[in-house]
């Protein structure tokens, strides 16, 4: 039994990376037929390159996240608990997220879609 329960841990990897592509995609798809529905050159070509575009950027938007939790929850030290629950972890998280989320933003504005730019 525990042998089933490695092999599920070592799975769960590949379902995470396949859910975050799953999500990136998904993300694009309504970016680029919603949001930025009419912005970006038509073609396969220029689809092709948004969609690569966009993982990169999503992917900065991960790493910087990452670094704004790794710092406020590690480097500031704070210590809020509610009912053995540590609180500060999840401000720490929050402040990654919102970080993540406006670093994705501008750059998936400016670099994916060119937002804006009269290079159509």
């Amino acid at each position: 039994m525990s042998s089933h329960w490695a092999l599920v841990r070592d799975d769960s990897r590949a379902a995470k990376i396949a859910g975050a592509e799953t999500a990136i995609i998904v993300m694009f798809w309504i970016n680029e037929h919603w949001t930025f529905g009419e912005e970006g050159k038509e073609g396969i070509r220029p689809l092709i390159r948004r969609l690569l575009t966009s993982n990169v950027v999503r992917l900065g938007g991960v790493l910087v996240a990452t670094v704004i939790f790794s710092v406020v929850y590690r480097q500031i030290d704070v210590r809020i608990s509610l009912v053995d629950w540590d609180v500060w972890f999840l401000v720490a998280n929050g402040c990654g997220i919102i970080a993540g989320l406006v670093v994705n933003y501008i750059l998936e504005s400016t670099v994916t879609w060119r937002a804006g730019d009269a290079y159509e």
